[in-house]
């Protein structure tokens, strides 16, 4: 799931250079997850370290006020707000205003819902999204019969 934020977030950042995306989560996450590395970010996603900042709060209300308030700004190209879970704290009321801060503000707000169940919100968009099993290193890089060699990428890259 963190891959394929990454991956939204490094076209967002080819859009509006010059602006870091903010990653907010509370501190569990953090603790469970980790941060991405900054060379993987690189390499996979093409995303310099200082282009993404992180929050951490130490509380769910925390994180959302921060998401509520970092929506608005200028200074973000866009938000990520990582959560665990199906809060009663995120409920429609919740989504309503991080929908209507982001969007007045022109810039996108990503959910990250690691183990949540499907419950209203007002996200124009869902996405479910999950690792591809592992392939054989055989199977990700292979000789073309009429080209030269490419990559094969089968799917989320790990943070």
């Amino acid at each position: 799931m963190a891959g394929f934020a990454l991956s939204l977030a490094s076209l967002i950042l080819q859009q509006k250079q010059g602006l870091p995306v903010l990653w907010i989560g509370t501190a569990e996450i953090f603790r469970e997850a980790g941060f991405p590395y900054a060379r993987g970010l690189h390499a996979f996603f093409g995303i310099e370290p200082e282009q993404l900042l992180f929050s951490e709060a130490p509380k769910l209300v925390d994180a959302l006020w921060i998401a509520e308030e970092a929506a608005r700004m200028t200074a973000f190209a866009a938000v990520l707000l990582e959560i665990r879970g199906s809060p009663r704290l995120l409920d429609l009321t919740a989504t309503r205003r991080l929908h209507a801060r982001a969007q007045s503000a022109g810039r996108p707000v990503f959910l990250l819902r690691q183990a949540g169940h499907a419950e209203p919100t007002a996200a124009p968009v869902r996405l479910i999204v999950s690792a591809a099993p592992a392939a054989s290193l055989h199977r990700r890089y292979r000789q073309e019969p009429h080209g030269p060699a490419r990559t094969i990428h089968t799917g989320v890259e790990p943070r």
